[in-house]
């Protein structure tokens, strides 16, 4: 996990991802949940944000 994690600002799993490409860590998004809810977001543009 880069930066680590703080058990205290979640509940429920964490799920990991493969990374696709050590060079960068690209890593591909399928599905967001909150609370075990699909958010129903487009992924792509979810990957758009976090490549700001």
């Amino acid at each position: 996990v880069l930066g680590g994690i703080e058990p205290s600002l979640y509940t429920g799993e964490i799920w990991y991802t493969p990374i696709k490409e050590e060079w960068y860590y690209q890593v591909e998004i399928l599905k967001l949940e909150v609370g075990g809810q699909n958010l129903e977001l487009d992924c792509r543009e979810v990957l758009a944000l976090l490549s700001l």
